[in-house]
């Protein structure tokens, strides 16, 4: 009889743990999807972000160049302080995914297409990010991060899928990924953010993308 007081003792206390953790969970979720439209709520209401991401994507579909760019973001200009704006907002967004705030599901569903488009601008990347690396190394971490959750679904749909290109989920202005760029990949594992093994994973992956989508890395034409 004892034994079977102290199962259900046991038991009881279990259920009461697994109780617990769930209500944890429940809060943590609500918290998280708080916190995301809260950031996503900042980033639509603010003019000056939603202006950068605009001209970001006239790029992206091919109505602005690299020498408009250099025009409308020359140095000490507020436009230039807006585009700085643009990515340090990143940063603060990859300190909450680095400290497991929010997920990477919530930070690909929102972010991720606003994220790549200045990432893989080849005007952003020579004149802001790799000038001034060390101060959007959390940017850079968020990159690797993000680049191997649409490398695995790029792969996956292509295996499925072998046949459509239309609808892939390509990862935007994939030509000017940074993910070869050695000295890039040096500075993130330096500072110990992400291992050199999990790198070498997703630069495979991105071998794998281009050898099956005939992509080779652009170079872009300054004006």
């Amino acid at each position: 009889m004892s034994i079977l007081i102290d199962l259900s003792v046991s038991l009881l206390t279990l259920l009461g743990i697994l109780f617990a953790v769930k209500q944890l969970s429940d809060s943590k979720k609500l918290n998280e999807s708080q916190f995301v439209m809260d950031l996503n709520n900042e980033f639509i209401s603010n003019p000056n972000m939603l202006e950068i991401e605009r001209q970001l994507e006239k790029y992206f579909i091919g109505k602005s160049s690299f020498y408009d760019l250099s025009k409308l973001w020359a140095s000490s200009t507020k436009e230039r302080q807006n585009l700085i704006s643009y990515l340090v907002y990143f940063e603060g967004l990859s300190v909450s995914v680095q400290r497991k705030i929010i997920g990477m599901e919530s930070t690909d569903d929102l972010f991720a297409y606003r994220f790549f488009l200045a990432f893989h601008n080849p005007f952003v990347q020579q004149k802001e990010l790799l000038d001034y690396i060390h101060y959007y190394r959390g940017c850079f971490v968020l990159y690797f991060m993000l680049s191997e959750v649409w490398l695995k679904r790029w792969i996956l749909w292509k295996n499925r899928y072998p046949n459509d290109t239309k609808n892939e989920p390509a990862i935007p202005l994939f030509d000017y990924s940074l993910l070869d760029d050695q000295s890039v990949c040096d500075f993130v594992v330096q500072n110990k953010k992400i291992s050199r093994r999990k790198i070498k994973k997703i630069k495979k992956m991105e071998d794998y993308i281009r050898q099956n989508t005939n992509k080779e890395k652009s170079q872009p034409i300054e004006g």
